[in-house]
């Protein structure tokens, strides 16, 4: 039984992974992420964090992918794993419609 449990907490190891998101301005942090998270879950986990830490204004925000000098949007229904997102790798979020000062 006990081989049984760290088989499953093994395995649900190796399918979290960490991740760096950094805002438009530029902050980052280390998000801990399952590969198998969708992509709108944990963009809204991010803008969470960042707006609590007053690094970011509330809003709506998609995630890219920044991987060899390029930026790629990443689909909010998709899943991290859907476009082979490793540990270490570095998202970015970005706005999707015009910010208000508030």
């Amino acid at each position: 039984m006990a081989t049984e449990s760290l088989s499953a907490a093994a395995q649900e190891h190796r399918h979290k992974i960490e991740v760096v998101i950094r805002t438009p301005a530029g902050a980052e942090h280390r998000f801990d992420v399952h590969r198998h998270d969708r992509v709108d879950k944990t963009a809204r986990t991010a803008v969470k964090y960042f707006v609590a830490a007053g690094q970011l204004a509330d809003g709506d925000y998609g995630l890219a992918l920044l991987r060899d000098g390029q930026a790629t949007e990443l689909t909010d229904s998709g899943r991290l794993d859907d476009y082979d997102i490793d540990r270490g790798e570095v998202l970015a979020l970005f706005a999707r419609g015009p910010q208000v000062d508030g």
